[in-house]
């Protein structure tokens, strides 16, 4: 289970800058593959983002949308020894679909003193990304020397995008970006730094940057924040 939220902050020529939260994201997640042996993890979400919880300065929208999602990933472990510097790559993908829970929006037009009404289109949302791990690379294939840094590090490349599917409201059927960047792995926190390249004009006129700083609870906090909210059952002996 995850909560989160995002600050955006928008520069718009001609129309100044904004700032302020994005709509407050839910996530309920269950993983019903992971394999450390074949390096593979297959997941199934609900995420629900709760409609005017935030800022319509910068786009939030006014109802909740739902999204059931299905996510896999891979490593690539399973390569023979002659291609072992490729063995630390691993790809993710993710698929689902955008439900919200109004299927238009009704909203007062300043210039003309009109109510206008738009569609709010349902969206496949899919997306992926491919990874390179430094630390399994040490850990797991050849230690190359390299400086600790370094060793923290995994460039990767993610993309996400979203196509119209019903309810159309005129706009590109696809828009999207694509991220690359670079996380840092520590002991207690990971920090990550992308870049956000439009696919298309449709999905922006310019490059942005996202930063996000992941916090290990179970690290920091061993036996308070960081416990399990449900214990796992002790196993018969043998087991």
């Amino acid at each position: 289970m995850s909560v989160g939220d995002t600050w955006v902050h928008l520069h718009e020529p001609g129309d100044g800058n904004h700032d302020g939260f994005d709509d407050l994201e839910t996530s309920f997640k269950y993983q019903f593959i992971s394999s450390d042996a074949h390096e593979f993890a297959f997941s199934a979400a609900l995420d629900v983002d709760w409609g005017g919880t935030g800022s319509s300065s910068i786009g939030a929208e006014p109802f909740t949308t739902l999204t059931p999602t299905v996510f896999a990933g891979k490593g690539f472990g399973f390569l023979p020894e002659n291609l072992k510097f490729f063995k630390p790559l691993a790809l993710t993908a993710q698929v689902g679909y955008a439900v919200p829970t109004q299927s238009s929006t009704t909203a007062l037009d300043a210039q003309t003193g009109l109510l206008t009404s738009s569609p709010n289109p349902q969206f496949l949302v899919w997306g992926g990304s491919l990874q390179y791990s430094f630390p399994y690379l040490k850990s797991s294939v050849q230690d190359l020397g390299f400086p600790n840094f370094i060793n923290r590090l995994v460039p990767l490349v993610e993309f996400r995008l979203e196509t119209q599917v019903a309810d159309f409201n005129g706009a590109e059927r696809t828009t999207g970006t694509v991220n690359p960047g670079v996380i840092y792995v520590a002991n207690k926190y990971q920090l990550g730094f992308e870049a956000i390249i439009p696919v298309n004009r449709a999905s922006g006129d310019s490059v942005g940057v996202i930063g996000q700083l992941h916090l290990y609870l179970d690290d920091i906090f061993p036996n308070s924040l960081g416990r399990p909210l449900f214990a796992a059952a002790s196993r018969p002996s043998g087991q």
